[in-house]
């Protein structure tokens, strides 16, 4: 479990034009499908670092591309 993302959390996502360090967001990865994440850094060509936030989610993803994010995390309502 995470602190930031506890298992069973629901929120409420929004599509944004940018995404900063810190962001939690869904992505749709070609092999792994939708998954939630949280921006680690943010890389000069624009491709994202990001962190697992939960135990049971794929790791080693490495750097990610801008068309894979979908929407970041306004709010958890749980």
């Amino acid at each position: 479990m995470s602190r930031i993302l506890p298992g069973w959390t629901v929120g409420l996502f929004r599509s944004e034009p940018a995404y900063v360090r810190g962001d939690v967001f869904l992505l749709r990865h070609p092999e792994h499908g939708a998954l939630v994440r949280q921006i680690y850094a943010v890389g000069r060509n624009g491709r994202y670092s990001v962190e697992v936030l939960n135990s049971d989610q794929q790791r080693g993803l490495g750097f990610i591309e801008p068309e894979w994010v979908r929407a970041a995390m306004l709010f958890r309502v749980l």
